[in-house]
């Protein structure tokens, strides 16, 4: 199974709960880090995620989906620094003008959950440019909802 796929389950049984990791083997995985993905698994299947094994594969992963799926853990997990590092690491890397507002939303989100209001409104902002150059109003709607959380 690729790795992406399984970061995608990871995240959203922590978003939905629910126990279909158990069906995903850790043997099965397949990409540039399959170990630290294992590991990741393996914790996730105990409702656990250990940040010693997220900041490695921050490091390890190079597809920018990849990096971005493991900034959602980080954030959905309460690691915002990591998230944010993960988000800043897929923003180098993405060339995808779909892609690159999500992850400034992202970004923006992940500094509001630290504290950090003005990078929030910062990254807001970005994003909702972006947003509203390519005509995607359901994403600016989404942002500005954001920035306007972020102002209150």
């Amino acid at each position: 199974m690729d790795q992406l796929v399984v970061l995608q389950e990871i995240y959203s049984s922590f978003s939905r709960g629910g126990d279909g990791l158990q069906e995903i083997s850790s043997r099965a995985i397949e990409g540039s880090c399959p170990e630290l993905i294992a590991k990741l698994l393996e914790g996730a299947k105990h409702g656990q995620i250990d940040e010693d094994v997220c900041r490695q594969l921050s490091g390890c992963l190079v597809d920018v989906y990849e990096i971005k799926r493991m900034g959602d853990i980080c954030r959905g997990v309460g690691m915002y620094a990591l998230a944010i590092n993960n988000y800043n690491k897929a923003l180098s890397l993405c060339h995808d003008s779909v892609l690159r507002p999500v992850l400034q939303n992202n970004l923006g989100q992940a500094y509001a959950r630290q504290g950090d209001l003005a990078r929030a409104v910062f990254y807001y902002k970005k994003s909702a440019c972006c947003f509203e150059k390519s005509g995607d109003l359901i994403g600016l709607a989404h942002v500005l909802g954001n920035l306007g959380s972020a102002y209150r």
